[in-house]
């Protein structure tokens, strides 16, 4: 690729190599020649140094004469002295022979090569002969040192140096002009040779202009023409295009479509980061970062990382045409960019997948919806006919009670309050009964329903509007029920027996054979083993107005007593039991003529001190408060609307909603309750109503009752 690139612009590249080369010569033969002028200078220096030298080797030898006339210390001028001779005769000497000589009075050396010219050489011969006459006079003083020299000797000195120093000093300012001349000589051939190549240099300059021009408007034909399909392409494709480089930046070119996923144009140069920190967690934001930083190692294998992709597809919400937010479905692909064979960008395809999303989350609903009606149609199949119908005229009666409550208006927190605590008490029964008779669609929504109310019940202020989102599951539950008995009413057409239904007895309405099924779901979900014991329900002994009261309360007492009673099979064998636990429930008519609903486990039965400290750690009361308690008041408290001691909320416990739904009941009824518990024993609740059932006994009592009208034993045997 980058032949077939030099390929294309081969007439400026052959330009500017031979623009180059020159430039190479040049620069070379310029180095070259600078050097040689540089030492050509240096030694021009060192030549007029030497005639300073000479004078300065006469004024040394006077002051020394006058050191000794007046019997001074000559050891400072001595020295001078000598140092002044010997760094005129090693300079001199290389100028014959070539050699090192000090720079500087710092002692730096530099490297003095002979002298070539014939003139220069017969000057610097003609020094060394006068200059042998110091050496014969001079040299035996300095051998002698400052102790021994004479003022005699340096009479002599002077008389022999004062004769012969002018010859010298004309002889090295002979020598220095020499070398000057030199020196011009080769710098003036510098500057020919500079003036040529620089004369080549613009010839070869226009060259490249005219070249690169001519290359450069081909090039831009070209361009244009590339720009303009470039435009139509992402103008074109339906998905949202654009390039990211290594710091995660926009490029300046993306499709028109971005533009209409994202409803904004100023992309170019952005982050990314930008372009997502409206959409995505800051988590999923950083997540995103990192899995980009990978596709731009080469190590890392493309194919190998795409599950990592956090993008594959998420839910925004961005503003549309018409000024409102639109909630699209986003899938983001990641793709490698190389430019020779290296990994310059990264290619991000943006699809806007909302309408397939759409018909999916469509599809997936008809496919539940599907689901729920076949489950439903099997859950009716296998179901007691009166006993569903039952259920569902007593859900509608629950129902249309909470209609009426909610389309009250102008109440206070503390009203709505009562009105949450009501709600829950009906629907935790609906749930009970669905669970009881296997309609799970109803107990699933059911539970929705609690959900909601729960966080109602737990807000801080409680207002009309709070129970919005509780009116629209409550819709779907009315439509749910609908639905349910419109079938159940199809399939007895269908079998013949609608009419067999209709004028069913009420021996038909006294069936309680669905607690064994509830028994062994609940069982099943709390993987614990249970064994369930019934007497006496039916319809020889219960009255067919208590059968509601006796399903609903034996339900939620007999739930109760799986989930909070019996134990886990290994806690059991750990405590001495049977793996599996029993529960019992038993029906009759006692000597003074009121019936007894009894439910007995044997399980964990009831902690006093767990009940306590449930209390003050969910602040209900102080832990003085709770102290002065007696065991039976500290045992009402479980019936307080809200109160569990589950660890966490599931399908069959953790609302605190259960044991206020059968207190509300035997009010409802007018009977009473008695409890009695044995640690690790189990418990005995006993349900006590009158014996004399009138018609005018409630479904749902429309009362607000308090925990202290509750009348029950508290028995600790």
């Amino acid at each position: 690729m980058l032949l077939r690139d030099l390929g294309k612009y081969r007439g400026i590249v052959a330009a500017i190599a031979l623009f180059l080369v020159l430039d190479v010569c040049v620069l070379a033969l310029n180095f070259i020649v600078s050097k040689e002028i540089q030492s050509e200078t240096e030694s021009v220096n060192l030549a007029g140094r030497q005639g300073m030298l000479t004078q300065r080797l006469l004024k040394s030898l006077y002051e020394l004469q006058d050191d000794l006339a007046v019997n001074l210390e000559p050891q400072e001028n001595f020295k001078e002295f000598v140092d002044t001779y010997e760094l005129f005769d090693v300079t001199l000497m290389a100028f014959k022979e070539g050699g090192e000589v000090p720079k500087n009075n710092e002692g730096d050396l530099m490297t003095v090569s002979p002298v070539s010219s014939e003139a220069g050489m017969a000057a610097v011969d003609a020094g060394l002969t006068i200059w042998q006459q110091y050496r014969e006079t001079l040299g035996p003083i300095i051998q002698n040192g400052d102790e021994d020299v004479s003022l005699l000797d340096i009479h002599e000195s002077i008389a022999i140096v004062k004769e012969t120093n002018s010859f010298l000093q004309k002889t090295m300012d002979d020598l220095t002009n020499f070398m000057e001349k030199q020196a011009n000589e080769k710098t003036q051939m510098l500057q020919y040779v500079e003036s040529g190549a620089t004369l080549a240099a613009l010839l070869n300059f226009f060259v490249i202009i005219f070249i690169f021009i001519r290359s450069l408007k081909s090039n831009d034909e070209q361009l244009e023409l590339a720009q303009k399909e470039n435009a139509e392409i992402l103008g074109t494709v339906k998905e949202g295009l654009f390039l990211l480089d290594e710091k995660l930046i926009i490029g300046s070119q993306y499709s028109s479509e971005l533009v209409s996923i994202f409803g904004r144009e100023d992309l170019d140069g952005k982050k990314l980061a930008v372009l997502l920190k409206d959409m995505v967690s800051d988590n999923e934001l950083q997540l995103s970062e990192d899995y980009i930083a990978l596709l731009f190692k080469e190590h890392v294998n493309e194919n190998l990382i795409d599950s990592l992709n956090p993008l594959k597809q998420i839910e925004v919400n961005l503003l549309g045409s018409t000024g409102l937010f639109e909630t699209k479905y986003l899938s983001f692909q990641f793709n490698r960019v190389r430019v020779n064979k290296q990994v310059s960008h990264v290619l991000v395809t943006v699809m806007d997948r909302t309408i397939e999303v759409e018909l999916e989350n469509q599809l997936e609903e008809a496919k539940t919806k599907a689901k729920g009606e076949v489950d439903s149609l099997v859950s009716i199949l296998s179901i007691d006919k009166s006993s569903f119908n039952d259920f569902l005229d007593k859900a509608n009666d629950g129902i249309n009670l909470i209609n009426e409550e909610l389309k009250s208006s102008n109440q206070d927190h503390k009203a709505y309050m009562n009105n949450v605590l009501q709600f829950q008490r009906i629907i935790h029964s609906i749930k009970g009964d669905a669970a009881a008779l296997d309609v799970t669609p109803i107990e699933k929504k059911s539970h929705e329903m609690e959900d909601v109310l729960t966080d109602i019940r737990n807000s801080d202020e409680i207002t009309g509007n709070s129970f919005l989102p509780f009116t629209v599951k409550l819709d779907e539950l009315i439509t749910q029920i609908s639905s349910l008995r419109t079938l159940s009413e199809q399939i007895a057409n269908i079998s013949g027996q609608h009419g067999e239904a209709a004028s069913s007895n009420n021996n038909e309405m006294q069936s309680f054979s669905e607690i064994s099924t509830l028994v062994k779901r609940v069982a099943d979900d709390e993987e614990k083993m249970v064994n369930l014991v019934m007497q006496g329900l039916d319809s020889h002994t219960v009255p067919p107005a208590y059968t509601r009261k006796i399903r609903e309360v034996a339900v939620q007492l007999v739930r109760n007593a799986v989930v909070h009673g019996i134990e886990q099979p290994s806690q059991r064998v750990e405590l001495g039991k049977s793996p599996q636990g029993t529960v019992k429930v038993s029906f009759n008519q006692t000597d003074a003529g009121h019936y007894s609903l009894v439910i007995i486990d044997d399980g964990a039965g009831l902690s006093v001190n767990k009940i306590k400290r449930h209390v003050v750690q969910n602040d209900l009361m102080s832990a003085e408060e709770v102290e002065a308690l007696s065991s039976g008041e500290i045992l009402n408290l479980i019936f307080h609307p809200g109160f569990s001691t589950a660890g966490s909320v599931s399908m069959h416990a953790g609302r605190g909603v259960g044991l206020d739904v059968i207190k509300q009941s035997v009010i409802d009824a007018g009977g009473k309750m008695k409890l009695s518990y044995k640690q690790n024993k189990g418990c005995r609740f006993e349900i006590i109503l009158p014996g004399k059932v009138t018609s005018t006994t409630k479904t749902y009592s429309e009362d607000k009752i308090g925990a202290d009208q509750v009348e029950h034993e508290v028995v600790n045997s």
